[in-house]
């Protein structure tokens, strides 16, 4: 995969330039451009946990009120309202007793009421408890559908400058559905189920609840990275895993994937003040400017990016090889392996182990590993001590330990020295006599260092793996997720990056082609010196074309593209913040498209002499490229 993702740039860049489209469907709902009925219609989402009677508050930026009403049942509610200002949500339940959602529980009792049915201190599953109930949201409404699905973010950012979205590359908050995405209502409702079930999954009191709350603005908006976030982000990520393994839908476990690449990029240092500008014109050509400002960056001649921004993502490719994958692969698949074989897991004694070409010795009080040799081709020299071990059918196999060593193959060295490594395996009925025991789904998570002749990446990996078993009934550990955030640091920059693969099949094969992935790296230039750069595809065969999505911020502004590529037919969906949007479709020498702003058409997408632009309703035309 050497220069792979270079190659994806320069391929995209050059049909960007030559001929770029979308989908220029009509819709039943999209309304002819009428400035002076802009209107938008507000719904909600909370999760079943919650009450869902009580009072709506909708106030202006400034404070006043709108409008406000008590609902019977909030998730049925719509409002219509103006378009086109900033709006701040409050609801307020009328009882705050929820149901614990968690199958493992929601910790201990908390400080206020809890119907305790069992007497054991602990809230389990389905049992009623309450917390401090308030939700709130605040939202640019655009034309046409707007849906607010709360959550704890949403709250944290309805009264304060914290704009997660404008970090993780997104053209609206994760809590904020606008006419452009309205049929994606399931890929919010996991997102906001997860905010909250994450929040009663790990932490035992009110008072870790709090922690998390204060943490998140300072994670946010000042890079204050410390565990409480990077956990709580942990388990919603792990929650839209538990969904994928249970739901059939390719599609939607392609959008619950997306999810999970906007939330690693959350995990990635930023720069640069991250506030959103909104524009109340209906008129604004905005989105246009945004898309133009991308080619300052492509040497229109040659067809590629510019020097500046050519030589860095050339280095990033350098260290991005299949060689330092498959030795981050290897890292994780023999502590898994290792663990599930020699340890309580499996009641093994204490002892001095041969597998697969390594040396294990093993040895307990404290539970200790010095793991040796030669696997796969790769060098292995590890010490993992655990104090702590939890074994658990209910809540999972839990292991905190510290690691030091390397694993070293022809080309990539990892390194490891940290007393934070967590290793997690799924319950099981018994632990040491069911044969679910022989399998497990693992979470590996620690920092780490990788390094090649051509640089070095540090940072934070979470890896979420299987041990499977096949019809052979042969056992054997396959990658499911490998996610990274951390720095890369080579002879001429140092940037923050954001790598991801999730696999998207069932097949039990280690195939690169199963996988969709994801990479974001900072390229602050003399262009815009908040730069950032994301790229999504389907495997490492971008040169297909065949699904490609990119997001990029550039003076404050974000821009998604989704470029698709079938038959002769080119189509590119743009979006830009507020819900504006952008459809082009080539076939040959003919564009064509639309430019809505939320659900109202404001221009149409047409070719004058060769040349693709858009014609506004008071006779303007303004070139796309």
């Amino acid at each position: 995969m050497k220069n792979a993702y270079l190659t994806i740039l320069l391929i995209i860049t050059s049909i960007l330039l030559s001929a770029c489209g979308g989908d220029s469907k009509s819709k039943t709902e999209e309304q002819s451009l009428d400035v002076s009925q802009a209107q938008s219609q507000l719904g909600f989402y909370l999760p079943t946990w919650f009450d869902h009677s009580g009072d709506i508050m909708v106030r202006s930026e400034g404070g006043d009120i709108i409008t406000s009403l008590e609902t019977l049942s909030l998730n049925t509610e719509l409002i219509t309202l103006n378009a086109n200002q900033a709006v701040v949500i409050e609801y307020i339940p009328n009882f705050k007793k929820l149901v614990c959602p968690v199958t493992i529980g929601c910790g201990n009792s908390y400080d206020y009421y809890h119907e305790d049915s069992n007497d054991n201190g602990i809230i389990d599953l389905n049992e009623i408890f309450s917390v401090d109930s308030t939700f709130a949201a605040k939202v640019f409404l655009s034309p046409g559908s707007n849906k607010i699905y709360f959550s704890p973010l949403s709250l944290i950012e309805s009264s304060t400058t914290v704009n997660s979205h404008l970090k993780s590359l997104s053209v609206t908050p994760s809590y904020h559905q606008t006419y452009v995405d309205k049929e994606h209502s399931q890929r919010y409702q996991y997102l906001s189920d997860g905010s909250y079930y994450s929040l009663f999954t790990t932490y035992e009191n009110t008072n870790s609840i709090a922690l998390i709350k204060e943490s998140l603005p300072l994670f946010v908006s000042e890079n204050k990275i410390s565990a409480i976030p990077h956990n709580y982000f942990s388990d919603i990520d792990q929650y839209l895993s538990d969904q994928q393994a249970i739901n059939d839908d390719d599609l939607i476990n392609r959008y619950l994937i997306e999810e999970k690449f906007k939330l690693n990029r959350l995990l990635v240092s930023s720069t640069g003040d991250l506030s959103p500008t909104h524009s109340s014109d209906l008129n604004d050509k905005v989105l246009l400017e945004q898309f133009r400002n991308i080619f300052a960056f492509i040497n229109i001649q040659e067809l590629k990016y510019n020097d500046e921004v050519n030589n860095k993502i050339t280095e990033l490719s350098n260290i991005l090889t299949d060689d330092s994958e498959n030795t981050t692969a290897i890292f994780s698949e023999i502590l898994t392996e290792v663990l599930q074989l020699y340890s309580p897991i499996n009641d093994t004694p204490a002892g001095l182990y041969q597998y697969q070409g390594l040396d294990v010795n093993y040895t307990g009080s404290p539970y200790t590993w010095v793991i040796s040799g030669i696997y796969k081709e790769t060098e292995v020299n590890l010490e993992l001590t655990i104090p702590q071990w939890r074994i658990s059918a209910a809540r999972g196999d839990f292991f905190k330990a510290t690691i030091a060593g390397n694993v070293s193959s022809a080309d990539t060295t990892l390194s490891i020295n940290t007393d934070e490594l967590l290793l997690k395996f799924d319950g099981v009925e018994d632990v040491f006599n069911d044969d679910k025991a022989k399998t497990a789904i693992f979470n590996l998570i620690t920092n780490i260092s990788i390094t090649t002749e051509n640089g070095e990446m540090i940072g934070r990996i979470n890896i979420e793996g299987e041990r499977v078993e096949n019809e052979s009934g042969q056992l054997f550990a396959i990658l499911k997720q490998f996610s990274f955030s951390g720095l890369l640091s080579t002879i001429s920059q140092t940037t923050n990056i954001s790598i991801m693969a999730a696999k998207y099949t069932s097949s039990l094969e280690q195939n690169e082609n199963d996988f969709f992935y994801n990479i974001l790296l900072d390229l602050p230039s003399s262009g815009s010196s908040d730069f950032r750069l994301s790229i999504s595809g389907l495997n490492t065969n971008f040169e297909l074309l065949d699904n490609v999505n990119l997001a990029l911020r550039m003076q404050g502004k974000i821009v998604e593209l989704n470029l698709v590529q079938s038959k002769g037919t080119r189509k590119l969906l743009v979006k830009g913040l507020d819900g504006r949007w952008l459809t082009i479709e080539q076939k040959k020498k003919d564009y064509s498209g639309d430019l809505y702003f939320g659900n109202m058409k404001i221009g149409e997408v047409i070719t004058i002499r060769g040349l693709p632009g858009v014609l506004f309703p008071d006779g303007e035309f303004h070139s796309i490229f």
